[in-house]
């Protein structure tokens, strides 16, 4: 492991007139003991039979976790590598004190102007977790786990200033956003393209006069659309251009896949606001308005000339309006 950050370290030496001195400090200074995950895919091998399904244990849809103590839960994060010995899909794992120090390192690392342009790339994700890949190598993280290393960006983001100027000093003091499944509504256009076929019957006393008449037909009596229906009529699509997809709506939330972590002292309500207007009310709350509308809608105390039952009615109804224009704090 030594030798491996030594080399990591030699290759991105051209690299650190970019770093600021408490990065490359950090690098150099990371002790290898705290390395004991760096194997993370050494999970038993023997079984090594094709699976039927992809939700079995290790298929795509259930790739194999380690949820040990002292690991980032991994359900928290969206990555998985494949083994072709074992024929599985895993999810990578970190140890909690190895993804601190990559969020620590990379706050250093980079500016602030460079977490501000990677908050919306308008590019492949790709391009961002590139310039991470210094500090993911160094500390032994696979960065092919797209989702962890997406993760790790996320929570030098939002802990930063925290991080720079030291207030924070360990994985429990970060505040770590929650991951959340989206619904992104997209439209294509696109070009089709289609072969008809389709058989005229024509009376005539020759093969030629039966291919003249119907090919030079200027009343349009043997064009496709008037033989669609017939026995003979059949259509091909043989190929289609896309000019591309594009966003239909705003990107909405579909449901939370895991809560947020850590305290909410050490995240700014610029960074709360934004996550809470995204997420909405939650399931609990969205039952308890709903039985409330409910109870209103079918409020048949009030009625004409009973003006206190009517009252009543008016006065959970603007506390249900209030609540649903509002975002949870």
């Amino acid at each position: 492991m030594k030798n491996l950050i030594k080399n990591i370290l030699k290759e991105e030496s051209k690299l650190r007139g970019q770093w600021s001195p408490e990065a490359t400090q950090d690098l150099e200074a990371f002790h290898p003991d705290l390395f004991e995950l760096g194997e993370q895919n050494d999970f038993d091998s023997t079984s090594n039979q094709d699976l039927k399904t992809q939700d079995e244990a290790g298929g795509w849809n259930n790739p194999i976790t380690d949820d040990s103590p002292g690991n980032v839960p991994p359900n928290s994060y969206e990555a998985k590598n494949y083994n072709s010995k074992t024929k599985r899909y895993y999810k990578p794992t970190i140890a909690k004190s190895i993804f601190f120090k990559a969020v620590q390192i990379l706050s250093k690392m980079k500016d602030s102007s460079w977490f501000t342009e990677n908050e919306d790339t308008n590019d492949n994700l790709w391009e961002r977790q590139k310039e991470m890949s210094t500090p993911l190598k160094v500390l032994g993280v696979d960065n092919n786990g797209d989702g962890l290393s997406d993760k790790i960006f996320w929570a030098a983001n939002d802990n930063r200033e925290g991080l720079v100027d030291g207030s924070i000093t360990n994985y429990d003091q970060l505040f770590l956003r929650p991951l959340i499944q989206y619904e992104v509504s997209l439209f294509e256009n696109v070009k089709e393209y289609k072969t008809i076929y389709w058989t005229p019957k024509v009376t005539c006393y020759s093969q030629e006069d039966a291919a003249n008449e119907v090919i030079y037909d200027e009343d349009s009596v043997y064009d496709s659309w008037e033989w669609d229906g017939d026995p003979s009529y059949q259509i091909d699509s043989d190929d289609w251009d896309s000019e591309g997809k594009e966003l239909d709506n705003p990107v909405s939330v579909g449901k939370v896949v895991y809560p947020a972590e850590g305290p909410d002292s050490t995240v700014k309500e610029s960074i709360k606001e934004p996550l809470n207007e995204e997420m909405g009310p939650g399931p609990e709350e969205n039952d308890i308005m709903s039985e409330l509308q409910e109870l209103v809608d079918e409020w048949y105390a009030c009625e004409e000339g009973m003006e206190v039952a009517c009252s009543y009615k008016n006065q959970v109804q603007e506390i249900i309006d209030r609540y649903e224009s509002k975002p949870l704090t």
